[in-house]
This record gives structure tokens, sequence and C-alpha cells, in this order.
């Protein structure tokens, strides 16, 4: 009987030792998702995801999308620091700030994930992506 019972305790305490704890690593390890953006044709939705880079000591985000009605999520910028996607009015092209520069600049790309372009217009704020023309932003023009 007494054998049966430390048999017992022995099994039962390895189980609870292999059960992963959350601590502060596993909580810093998730991802986040912010700034979801419907494309104007309701299509797909451009959004944000954060990780932690433990050797940087940085949390950068790049775009990601999916379509509205579910499927796989695409990643579409893995350069730099990404935030703010915003869809052009034909939802061909997103704008969004961007750090691969080396400042916060407006870059513009296909909603494909091809050809980014930074942009540089007078009098743009370099956090304000809604300060693009709706013309530049849907014939892309410079």
């Amino acid at each position: 009987m007494l054998r049966r019972c430390g048999l017992i305790l022995l099994l039962s305490t390895g189980l609870w030792a292999q059960k992963p704890s959350f601590d502060v690593r596993a909580m810093l390890d998730l991802k986040r998702l912010a700034e979801p953006h419907v494309s104007p044709n309701g299509k797909l939705v451009a959004f944000t995801v954060s990780t932690t880079d433990f050797d940087r000591n940085t949390r950068p985000r790049q775009i990601w999308m999916v379509p509205v009605e579910g499927g796989e999520p695409r990643q579409i910028t893995r350069d730099g620091n990404n935030e703010r996607p915003r869809w052009s009015p034909d939802s061909k092209r997103i704008a969004f700030i961007s750090s691969r520069g080396g400042s916060p600049q407006v870059w513009l790309m296909h909603a494909g994930g091809s050809a980014r372009e930074r942009r540089e217009e007078p009098g743009l704020h370099e956090r304000s992506v809604s300060g693009l023309r709706r013309r530049s932003l849907q014939h892309g023009e410079a």
C-alpha cells in the first residue's frame, strides 16, 4: 500500500512538472495584432503584428493582410518598423509609416506587397498617412 502511494505521488509530481508556465518571457513572446483597416472594396483587412526582438530589445511591427471572408494571413512588410496601414480609395495600394530608411517616412506599396516607394511631399508630416492626396494614392503619382 505504501509503495502504491509513493508511486502515485511520484507520477503525479512528474505530470505537474511538465506543465509549461506562463511567465514574463511567454507573455513577451505573444504576437500582438493592432491597427486593423478594411479596404474600401471590403475584401481585405490590413493590420499590424508586433513581435519581441530580445536581441535588439525592440518590438518591431510588420504589416499583414487577410481576406475579410477568412483565409491565410500574409505578411507584406519585413524590414524596419511599419505601422498605420491605410488603403487607397481603389483598394490597390497601401500607404504606411516605416522606419526602414532610418527615420519614420510615408511609404506606398501595391496591395500585393510589391513595388514599395518612399513618399516625399512638401508639408507632409512624417506621422500622417492621411495627409497624402487621394489622387496620388490612387494613381501612384510622385
